[in-house]
């Protein structure tokens, strides 16, 4: 560990505080970390600024929807990166199913509704909600009064 950080101090101190924090959370191991390049490690650092400097709307949305969103925009995924692919089905007509954690109610569904959404199914006492909803309205929905979080479900 003690080599890693000293051949990663040479790189830059964000770089080393990327390939550090990864070995930490037990994402790479410590020997793995030494052999990424400075490239990688320069991708890692500009996804970390990326989502440190997301809206409060982007901040509920899993990081493959605001990737997706992105994309579809036509624009990077963060600086500097142009070879992310977000794993998003974006249906035909532009939905896609989520999972949206929230205080449900009325006006939310409608809000989901209205938005070109379509309700699949929502249990109010779980605060979840299942929808198919317009890739484009999802920053707009996740400002919706009582939205925590919304995410593609895990088990579809």
């Amino acid at each position: 560990m003690k080599m890693l950080i000293e051949r990663l101090m040479k790189t830059g101190r964000n770089q080393a505080l990327a390939a550090v924090t990864l070995v930490l959370l037990g994402a790479v191991p410590a020997r793995a970390a030494e052999a990424l390049s400075p490239s990688a490690l320069a991708q890692i650092q500009a996804l970390q600024q990326e989502k440190a400097s997301r809206t409060a709307a982007q901040k509920k949305l899993d990081s493959q929807l605001v990737y997706a969103l992105r994309l579809s925009r036509n624009e990077l995924s963060a600086f500097g990166i142009t070879n992310l692919h977000p794993n998003v089905n974006v249906a035909p007509d532009g939905r896609v199913l989520v999972d949206v954690d929230a205080v449900v109610t009325a006006a939310l569904l409608s809000q989901m509704s209205q938005a070109g959404g379509e309700v699949l199914d929502s249990v109010p006492q779980f605060n979840t909600v299942r929808a198919r909803l317009p890739l484009s309205q999802l920053e707009s929905l996740a400002t919706a009064a009582g939205v925590k979080f919304s995410a593609t479900p895990l088990m579809q």
